[in-house]
């Protein structure tokens, strides 16, 4: 759908009706950014003095645009099912109106959480918008604690970005991903669908289909409206599950990582999610061990007598199968 996102509030239509527009225009494939683009971007960003972000496929085609307020601009998630070793697809262009184009840290978090191709900064240099200067960030790699390697680069003219040959580039850095998520444990949960964004229209729309929601403090007073939806599927953020946090990153390599939360209902039973059925048995075999483990570990000092009185295991419209507690320890 052809429609202009975010904060609009006070924009000409004439000035939404060239950003529209802008969907019409079809970056070169290979190029990070065409110059006439930039150029474009860097004209309406300074009449109405405004970030904008954009969303760019890999083919050149633009997927999304967004109106942000002076200083920031709010990023709508971005799905997919990408392989774990692969980014995302798109990268995001957005413009600084101070004319600065280093990357801030929220940049390079939504860089990392939503495994853009690259997060574009344009500084608008006004009035000779061909003096805008163009700064970039990707990832290139897992340190140690399999977390996001980002690299920035820049500043360049708007003719020397052009000249990027970025697929090249994006081919080279999925050549290396591939290579190191091939035997990390982020590849364990590599199905598991998680949004991370401040766009929460999709959902007002009925939309769902993710298994976890994680947003920052600042955030969940726009999202409370939606506990109705969210609420009865168990997405709803929270802070003692760790997906209401200032440390996004984290929390996405926990989710990925497969942690899990668990509690007790009153008849004093514990319904929690071990796995996929497109898990291998050896896989299920381990997480339902360490599940049980944890449960023993947390007993506590009051309780007496037998602590596990019953398993059952099923898939989520399945009849359950009765596991025998004591053969747990024969796993």
């Amino acid at each position: 759908m052809r429609e202009i996102l975010g904060n609009k509030k006070g924009i000409r239509d004439s000035v939404l009706n060239e950003l529209i527009a802008l969907y019409d225009v079809q970056v070169p494939l290979g190029q990070l950014i065409s110059a006439e683009l930039a150029l474009k971007l860097a004209d309406i960003t300074e009449f109405i003095n405004r970030e904008i972000s954009l969303y760019i496929s890999r083919s050149g085609q633009i997927t999304n645009i967004v109106i942000g307020g002076n200083d920031s601009v709010e990023l709508p998630a971005v799905e997919g099912r990408r392989g774990i070793g692969r980014l995302s697809g798109i990268r995001c262009v957005h413009t600084h109106p101070n004319g600065n184009p280093v990357l801030s840290g929220v940049d390079f978090s939504a860089l990392k959480n939503n495994k853009f191709d690259a997060m574009v900064t344009i500084g608008v240099t006004a009035p000779d918008y061909t003096q805008s200067i163009i700064s970039f960030g990707m990832i290139v790699g897992l340190d140690k604690e399999e977390q996001f390697i980002c690299d920035e680069y820049g500043p360049f003219s708007l003719e020397e970005a052009e000249s990027i040959n970025f697929l090249n580039v994006i081919n080279t850095i999925e050549r290396i991903l591939d290579k190191q998520t091939s035997s990390s444990s982020l590849a364990v949960a590599a199905e598991k669908t998680i949004l991370v964004g401040m766009d929460w229209g999709q959902i007002k729309g009925g939309w769902t289909d993710v298994d976890v929601i994680i947003t920052m403090p600042s955030i969940m007073g726009k999202i409370g409206a939606l506990g109705r939806v969210l609420g009865p599927r168990g997405l709803m953020p929270n802070p003692k599950s760790g997906t209401v946090t200032m440390d996004v990153a984290k929390a996405v390599k926990e989710v990925k990582q497969g942690k899990i939360d668990f509690k007790v209902d009153k008849s004093g039973i514990v319904h929690t999610s071990i796995g996929k059925v497109s898990f291998s048995a050896d896989q299920i075999r381990d997480n339902a061990k360490e599940f049980i483990s944890t449960l023993i570990k947390l007993k506590p000092t009051a309780a007496k007598g037998t602590y596990i009185k019953s398993i059952y295991l099923s898939s989520t419209m399945s009849a359950g199968i009765k596991i025998d507690p004591k053969s747990v320890d024969e796993i």
